[in-house]
């Protein structure tokens, strides 16, 4: 290691910055108000967890990112998160005519309760029950929206799900 290196470590060390960012800590980061991208990532397919036939619902995991050099790893986030979930594969286009077959809305109080480190680092992990009757379609398009505290939204690319047998 130069000595120049060497020195700038020191002194990052010195003013505690020398965490290390690339690694996901065991306790979640504060939650922030602003990001500049969030990632949805579903399962494959439709889940079944009773007993009886048919899918019940998706997984998801939600992170939430900022590019800031100081946010290179999910935030948690102090806003709320809202599902909207279309029957059949629905393009990013025609999001703003197709009309959602479910929704579902996550305030910050209620999303701390799905906080779960995800293999990328903190994000929220949720499952969306749609009750008795399933879409009918063959596959689902789940979009995920961030409104931060002060009204913003910003939006996940879409996720197409297939339902498999009913």
């Amino acid at each position: 290691m130069s000595k120049a290196l060497g020195t700038v470590l020191l002194l990052a060390a010195a003013c505690g910055c020398a965490q290390d960012a690339t690694k996901v800590g065991s306790t979640p980061p504060a939650p922030v108000a602003e990001v500049d991208s969030v990632s949805l990532w579903v399962r494959p397919g439709a889940l079944n967890w009773d007993d009886r036939p048919g899918p019940d619902g998706v997984q998801t995991q939600v992170y939430f990112f900022r590019t800031d050099p100081g946010h290179t790893l999910p935030l948690t986030v102090s806003g709320t998160v809202e599902f909207s979930l279309y029957e059949g594969n629905v393009r990013g286009t025609d999001l703003a005519k197709a009309r959602p077959w479910r929704t579902w809305k996550f305030t910050a109080r209620e999303l701390s309760g799905f906080l779960s480190r995800g293999w990328a680092g903190w994000c929220y992990s949720i499952t969306l029950p749609w009750g008795a009757k399933a879409p009918e379609s063959e596959t689902v398009t789940l979009v995920a929206k961030y409104i931060s505290p002060d009204g913003r939204e910003l939006y996940a690319a879409p996720a197409s799900i297939a339902i498999g047998s009913k």
